[in-house]
């Protein structure tokens, strides 16, 4: 077996089970310890055993049992585990406890990643799939056995597993385990932002951009996920330091918003407090900041210190229910002279021509877009009402049960505010989402916008001051920024693979349709 499958078939086997574990004895090693002495960046799987139960009360559970579910568990099965025995992998999954795995700087181009699992109990079963996936077992003293690897190492050290992409021994860290920044999430994740930047970037940071950079590791960010009743949550510790007093949103800008909205965000900005916080966050990127002024320079639109101090007031986005897409209206916050240095250029990009009142009218490829400006707002939407139907919007967004749920989400002075339908609003993104996968012809994707809008409940997004510092929290049935960004990005990428996959075959079957001769040319160039 090749070493890159049989690495991805040990950790994947150990990881994908933790939907099924059980819960384990207490150790006294953690498996945060094994995954180098300083990573840029960790993962942790927390109290699986916790994890399980939350999982049975969330909605997934409903959505693995659709048409689409089963299919999509049994792809994702197959893939990771092919031949694996469901009794193995159900005694496997018993055994283990919590995992975890650290990235960092490698010998090489490549990262150094390292990956730990603790057992709870009997370890055979781990070490049945060591044997059965690894070149060769190594025994290494007391309580100590080795599996080589071409390119790293299994180490078995009483009740943990550890591997390594790379030559170096495992060493537990000495001292307790560090603690979690979120131990009451299912999966946190600890990145020092700078560092990891370097360590995906072996070839060195962008010109200009690599002496900004401080060398000091700085504060981590920190990310909880938990699973929940309504879906996933999210919660992030923001590493920004020296926070000015913001603006809190007036989250009452909901109210004037129509019985067609999805979902919706604002946030008020202050020239004073919120642009001085986006541009001391450039303060140490002198050339990044050239560069932004030369590209605004080139589009006709002034230095990013003055749109900076030219963004002020409300902003309003907000999702409608629409066909064959959902409407989509931005309303900017900004001052009249940047919004009509702003207008020209979004008529050149969208291909719009002025109209009564000087309003932008054209095509976004093919939905009708407007913009202009309006009330202290440059205005963009999708809704063939224009911006007109913008100004004389009615109310009835806040009066869904589902929506004032999620209003009693947000934390009072919340500097972003975000709330969703959740139900309708995933909906019409699966709708939508199902117009690009129409051609992979799967009949079981024909119930997922209805099977979404009955699991889910609401959804919401706040970013606030807490403690001095900036944290973030949102949930729904697809999460938040992290976990939307990879459900999505996941998606995207299984639809550009199976379109490949079709091309290929494509390809072949017109390589060997004319490799072969015409029907009858063979036999009527012999005759002639």
């Amino acid at each position: 077996m090749a070493p890159s499958r049989s690495i991805l078939l040990f950790w994947a086997c150990a990881l994908s089970v933790l939907a099924r574990i059980a819960p384990g004895a207490e150790t006294p090693a953690e498996p945060v310890q094994f995954v180098g002495p300083d990573p840029a960046a960790v993962i942790r799987l927390n109290d699986v055993s916790r994890t399980l139960e939350r999982l049975r009360g969330s909605p997934y559970p409903s959505l693995a049992r659709t048409a689409w579910g089963a299919l999509a568990t049994t792809r994702l099965q197959r893939l990771i585990a092919p031949h694996a025995d469901d009794a193995a992998m159900s005694t496997l999954a018993a055994s283990i406890r919590c995992a975890a795995i650290g990235i960092d700087a490698g010998e090489g181009a490549e990262p150094d990643v390292r990956v730990a699992v603790a057992v709870a109990g009997d370890a055979a079963p781990m070490r049945d799939l060591c044997r059965s996936v690894c070149d060769a077992e190594l025994p290494g003293g007391d309580q100590v056995t080795r599996w080589q690897w071409p390119c790293g190492q299994v180490v078995q050290l009483d009740n943990i597993f550890a591997f390594g992409w790379s030559s170096h021994d495992v060493v537990q860290r000495p001292g307790p385990a560090p603690a979690a920044g979120t131990p009451e999430s299912c999966v946190e994740m600890s990145i020092e932002p700078m560092r990891l930047l370097r360590v995906m970037l072996p070839g060195g940071l962008p010109p200009g951009i690599a002496p900004a950079v401080p060398a000091d590791h700085g504060p981590p960010l920190v990310i909880g996920v938990s699973l929940d009743p309504i879906g996933l949550r999210e919660h992030w510790n923001l590493p920004i330091g020296d926070i000015p007093v913001l603006p809190a949103a007036r989250v009452e800008l909901f109210d004037s918003l129509p019985t067609t909205t999805l979902m919706a965000l604002t946030f008020h900005a202050e020239p004073g407090a919120s642009g001085r916080l986006l541009w001391e966050a450039l303060e140490h990127q002198p050339m990044l900041r050239f560069r932004l002024d030369l590209l605004l320079a080139q589009w006709g639109l002034p230095s990013l210190q003055l749109i900076l101090s030219s963004v002020t007031g409300d902003t309003l986005i907000y999702l409608e229910d629409g066909a064959p897409f959902p409407y989509v209206t931005i309303a900017l916050g900004m001052t009249e002279d940047l919004a009509r240095a702003m207008l020209p250029m979004i008529a050149m990009g969208v291909d719009m021509s002025a109209g009564p009142g000087g309003v932008l009218t054209g095509f976004l490829g093919k939905v009708p877009c407007q913009a202009g400006y309006l009330d202290g707002q440059l205005v963009v939407t999708t809704n063939p009402a224009g911006v007109p139907g913008y100004a004389h919007r009615t109310g009835g967004f806040t009066a869904a049960a589902e929506v004032a749920h999620a209003l009693a989400e947000l934390p009072d002075g919340a500097l972003v505010a975000g709330v969703s339908s959740s139900g309708r609003a995933a909906s019409a993104i699966m709708r939508t989402a199902l117009m690009s996968f129409a051609h992979i012809g799967l009949p079981q994707l024909s119930t997922l916008p209805q099977d979404v809008a009955t699991a889910a409940r609401h959804g919401f997004l706040a970013v606030s001051r807490r403690d001095g510092a900036l944290v973030l929290d949102a949930g729904g049935l697809i999460g938040g920024p992290l976990t939307a960004y990879g459900l999505l990005s996941s998606a995207a990428y299984a639809n550009y693979r199976r379109v490949v996959h079709i091309m290929e075959q494509q390809a072949q079957e017109l390589q060997e349709r004319h490799g072969r001769p015409p029907g009858g040319s063979g036999s009527l160039g012999k005759t002639m």
